[in-house]
């Protein structure tokens, strides 16, 4: 099944594995961890760092904590309507209580997370102008949801500075389709960037 909070696309193996976690969680600790996550601007890091006094085991925090920041980030990324997110968030198998809890928190920060990451997008796009290596790799995988066919991961390694001063990862699931439609558009950007390269040389 297709979510709006996943872009438009199935939710991810892991989510939809981990999303019971969740159900024996209190409303109260679900509605921190979303404030804490917002609070940090999605750094799941510093979160675990601050959740180091929640009675669960590390491995269990670490994927409650994922789960929330997939929620989050992709009902601000795609803006989706709480109506909407309410029902998904359901589907995908998060009680109605808890569901609410993580609708609410988005709503009252999504202009705030929007904001955040429309800076982030032109940093990365000031960055990567400026001709800085961009690493990547693929692996092909076999996945049910793309009926037994082979599917890439794609990572791509971002030189973005962030508080940090760390690499961003994005990393991504495609089938065959959608993989052939990345390569072209990306090889007609390419060629367009060279043919521009050319003209500004000559001029």
């Amino acid at each position: 099944m297709k979510f709006n909070i996943s872009g438009g696309l199935h939710a991810p193996d892991w989510v939809l594995a981990e999303s019971s976690l969740l159900v024996h969680m209190s409303d109260t600790k679900v509605r921190h961890i979303c404030n804490t996550l917002i609070t940090s601007l999605l750094e799941e890091d510093e979160v675990l760092l601050q959740m180091e006094h929640v009675k669960s085991t590390a491995s269990d925090l670490k994927a409650v904590v994922a789960i929330l920041n997939y929620f989050i980030t992709n009902a601000c990324k795609y803006n989706v309507p709480p109506e909407i997110m309410v029902h998904e968030l359901q589907q995908i198998g998060i009680g109605i209580s808890a569901s609410g809890v993580i609708v609410d928190c988005v709503t009252e920060s999504k202009k705030k997370v929007r904001t955040f990451f429309a800076q982030k997008s032109l940093q990365c796009g000031y960055r990567l102008s400026q001709n800085t290596p961009l690493h990547w790799r693929a692996n092909i995988i076999a996945d049910s949801k793309y009926a037994n066919k082979p599917c890439a991961t794609i990572e791509l390694n971002i030189p973005v500075t962030d508080r940090h001063s760390r690499k961003t990862s994005i990393a991504f699931e495609v089938g065959e389709e959608k993989l052939r439609l990345i390569f072209s558009e990306l090889s007609k950007a390419r060629d367009k960037m060279n043919h521009n390269s050319v003209v500004n040389i000559k001029a």
